[in-house]
């Protein structure tokens, strides 16, 4: 978990899948150009028995929140939209996002890892994946 930790960039270049993704998803255009122009870094610290992220999404704004491992909270995507998250553990040191939009019955996980000397995150569903590199900063 430690080498996930610190500041991330992402690097927008090296995004795949992700129209095709947030179209299987079901989501209106608009959404998707919204994402798909994203430029963002992300921060992750650890603080006392849990952490925080803070998430700065140009031209979008800011958003911070804090968690544990394993404990659901509500996240407020950049669409508007509030899903449960839980953060959990996962295999060879990567951790796993697990979101749940139930109004709309939808779900999602994202898996992070490191590669060298880039984070990686996964997004699945069973709407097929897209995948994001990230450069440390």
């Amino acid at each position: 978990m430690d080498a996930l930790l610190g500041k991330w960039q992402v690097i927008k270049e090296e995004t795949v899948g992700m129209e095709e993704f947030l179209k299987a998803a079901g989501l209106p255009q608009d959404v998707i150009d919204l994402y798909t122009k994203l430029d963002y870094t992300v921060s992750t610290e650890k603080e006392g028995d849990g952490y925080k992220t803070h998430i700065v999404m140009e031209g979008v704004g800011e958003q911070d929140y804090t968690w544990k491992f394993g404990e659901e909270f509500e996240y407020a995507a950049i669409d508007g939209t509030k899903p449960k998250l839980v953060i959990t553990k996962g295999e060879n040191d990567t951790i796993v996002e697990s979101y749940k939009l139930e109004d709309v019955n939808r779900e999602w996980n994202v898996t992070r890892s490191i590669e060298g000397d880039k984070m990686v995150a996964v997004t699945a569903s069973k709407n097929g994946q897209m995948t994001q590199k990230l450069r440390k900063v």
